[in-house]
Parts: structure tokens; sequence; C-alpha cells
């Protein structure tokens, strides 16, 4: 369908905010690229914002979505008990 070959589109502008300066953040944007592919391109930036202790200004200045980083924790706090559990019942 027309929607699924929007998803990268909406993917990568979901959490990046490209209107004030789209040279300097697509500068900025290019720092977290991996080779690998978008999980791990996201993951960059997740373990980046960490680095700067879930700073707001952090994302302003790499012109990333808060609130997107926000929900992304939010979903990595649901996620990584469930993780960790089903790990731990495999090894034992």
């Amino acid at each position: 369908m027309w929607h699924d070959a929007l998803k990268p589109w909406r993917l990568r502008n979901s959490l990046t905010c490209r209107f004030l300066n789209p040279l300097q953040a697509d500068q900025k944007k290019a720092k977290f690229f991996q080779a690998e592919g978008d999980h791990l391109t996201l993951l960059a930036v997740y373990e980046a914002w960490k680095a700067a202790k879930f700073s707001n200004p952090w994302c302003f200045e790499n012109f990333i979505q808060a609130r997107s980083m926000r929900r992304a924790q939010d979903v990595r706090k649901q996620v990584r008990p469930m993780f960790c559990f089903c790990f731990l019942k495999h090894l034992a």
C-alpha cells in the first residue's frame, strides 16, 4: 500500500526536526549514522541522549524531538524487564 512507502520517512522525521536549518540538521544527524542499519543508528541516538542525561537541550541542539525520545525511553522501560525474564528463563 502507499502508506508502507512512507514508513521510512515517518520514522526518520519522527525523531528529527529539520525545519529551522536543514543543512545543520543533516550534519548533526550524520554523526549518529551506523552503516549496519537504522536500528543501530537509533540506538546510537538513544545512547548519546542517555550520555547527556536525557537532556531536552541536547535534543534541541541535535535536532531531535525530545517527545519522541521520551516515548522510546518509555517503551524501553516496558520491554526490558520482559526481555530479561525471557533471557533468564532460556538460560535455566
